[in-house]
């Protein structure tokens, strides 16, 4: 199975005469466009499973929604105002071990805990007007350099030391759930689906007797600049 974050994000289906078309649902969330195509599978399991899928996604956009009320939200409230421990549950405990281990592994270039910095040059808004924040306010929080070493994370719980720090998910969410939601395809019987949130892209099986293809979308041309085949395993 294959992963991939394509260019832009924009996946073109291959071309080619199917004996049936595949069962497909769309949807907008975390800021982006999500295709779902399942292959080979009766239309009413794939229509459950899809359903479950988008689900799922609506769910956890609210969750993880960087400045709308929601968990993530409360919990950035929460380890602003003091160090806890504040009680987190499996879901949120995951995606903060896991964003803290990827942190440690890229000497923090990868760093969600910079969300007061991506909300000050005016990304935390539904239509992006972009802005030059105050330099005393830049020079504020870059000496505060709030990283993901600042949380200590328990079983269910998670203290902060940095009050600078708040979370935004907006590197990792879509990978993270995209992993979830082809679980829950295969937990549905699914053998044969492609998934795409936002140009982050996970196959199962075929298309047929075919690899599932996706295009690379070119910058400045309409089409694709490239073909890649996903294939499963």
């Amino acid at each position: 199975m294959k992963r991939l974050a394509l260019l832009l994000g924009l996946l073109l289906a291959a071309c080619g005469k199917p004996a049936a078309p595949p069962y497909s649902q769309e949807s907008f969330v975390f800021g982006t466009r999500v295709q779902l195509s399942i292959w080979g599978a009766p239309e009413p399991q794939a229509r459950q499973a899809a359903a479950a899928v988008m689900a799922d996604l609506d769910r956890l956009h609210i969750k993880l929604h960087a400045w709308k009320p929601g968990a993530l939200t409360q919990l950035n409230q929460a380890l602003a105002t003091s160090q806890g421990p504040h009680n987190i549950d499996a879901e949120l405990e995951q995606l903060l071990r896991l964003s803290q281990d990827y942190a440690t592994r890229t000497d923090n270039l990868f760093n969600p805990a910079i969300g007061k910095l991506v909300a000050a040059w005016g990304f935390h808004a539904d239509q992006f007007a972009p802005q030059r924040p105050a330099p005393h306010t830049l020079a504020t929080l870059l000496q505060a350099s709030p990283s993901m070493g600042d949380l200590h994370i328990g079983q269910n719980q998670v203290s902060n030391r940095n009050p600078a720090l708040q979370l935004d998910f907006g590197g990792i969410a879509k990978g993270w759930v995209l992993d979830r939601e082809i679980e829950s395809l295969r937990q549905h019987g699914i053998r044969n689906a492609l998934l795409n949130i936002g140009g982050n892209v996970r196959a199962i099986g075929k298309k047929g007797d075919q690899a599932w293809r996706v295009g690379l979308q070119h910058p400045r041309q309409a089409g694709p600049m490239a073909w890649l085949e996903l294939h499963d395993g």
